[in-house]
């Protein structure tokens, strides 16, 4: 299981690999010079959370894919129902338990 790693703290770590300032990687994603160094530090920090064209701007910046940048990889475990469950709960749980499975299929 990979560890948690917020998009912050995964903008951060691919700037210090890239050598950049945080004013540096500001202005390169187009924040004003006043304000970039600021900026990123919130974002690295948890503060404030980019959303995706941002991210998408952070990535082509420091020449990752997107997908290095997004959300943590979450590993959950559905419990499986017992006997005393509805019937209703069951065929539910057991169609979710089969998306999730497809999707961690296709994700890892």
């Amino acid at each position: 299981m990979r560890s948690f790693m917020s998009p912050g703290k995964r903008i951060r770590s691919f700037r210090l690999k890239r050598g950049m300032t945080q004013r540096a990687l500001g202005r390169a994603v187009g924040f004003p010079a006043k304000t970039a160094d600021i900026r990123i530090a919130q974002y690295e920090s948890g503060a404030r959370t980019p959303k995706h064209d941002l991210l998408c701007a952070f990535a082509q910046t420091l020449e990752v894919p997107v997908s290095a940048l997004e959300g943590p990889y979450i590993k959950s475990r559905i419990p499986t129902p017992s006997r005393r469950t509805s019937p209703a709960i069951r065929s539910s749980s057991a169609v979710w338990s089969s998306c999730c499975k497809r999707w961690r299929t296709n994700t890892d």
